[in-house]
């Protein structure tokens, strides 16, 4: 693995149930030969994506969010990232200890606070859409290649109020291979109820907001 590198591949889940219990026991039969390691862990966190009002960000094909986990936050700089073989992405992604307060000013240095003021220059950032995630995160590993399993419930926030739900299972590389991480992109990509992702947590997130908001003005 490459510092600053995400590799990942993400899924639509059908059938939460059945993805949760092979995230709980995992079947190395299913799993390209990858076996359970550690314990399961189930975190919730809320993310935020931010950007300028005049889509600074966004034209430069990047991303920007504040992630809160148990009081904790951090902000999460990406580039938007390359596909290959089964769906793997590979972009760059930076991370650094942020506060809630939307000017960068008030966080500690770090490589994405400089890379996400690079872009966004003087101007106030905004935030453009939330997201809770509620997850159930267990390591596989086969030889040196360890990835992060993660089933997460996804809900798309308008303020305080859940205004969409869906499911998604991420795979990511924690170490090793990424030829590796793509055989297992393989074997996932054949179980029943797995899809590759068509859309971004963020774009869902925007989505629903959006329709949400256009079937409240109908209804009036």
């Amino acid at each position: 693995m490459t510092e600053g590198v995400e590799v990942e591949v993400k899924y639509a889940v059908d059938d939460p149930g059945r993805v949760a219990d092979l995230v709980r026991a995992p079947d190395s039969r299913l799993l390209a030969g990858f076996e359970g390691s550690g314990p399961v862990r189930e975190v919730e966190v809320l993310d935020r994506y931010l950007d300028t009002a005049d889509g600074a960000l966004e034209a430069a094909l990047a991303r920007a969010r504040l992630r809160e986990t148990s009081g904790r936050v951090e902000v999460t700089f990406k580039r938007q990232g390359v596909v290959g073989d089964g769906g793997v992405t590979e972009r760059t992604e930076l991370e650094g200890e942020a506060t809630a307060d939307l000017d960068p000013g008030c966080w500690p240095d770090s490589a994405a606070r400089r890379e996400l003021v690079a872009l966004s220059g003087d101007a106030a950032l905004m935030e453009t859409a939330r997201l809770r995630q509620r997850r159930l995160v267990r390591d596989i590993s086969r030889g040196g290649t360890r990835v992060e399993l993660s089933l997460d419930r996804l809900e798309a926030l308008d303020g305080e109020s859940v205004v969409a739900t869906r499911w998604e299972l991420e795979a990511e590389l924690k170490a090793g291979s990424r030829e590796d991480l793509a055989e297992l992109a393989n074997a996932l990509g054949v179980l029943p109820g797995l899809s590759l992702a068509a859309e971004s947590k963020r774009l869902f997130a925007l989505l629903a907001v959006a329709e949400s908001r256009r079937m409240g003005d109908a209804g009036r």
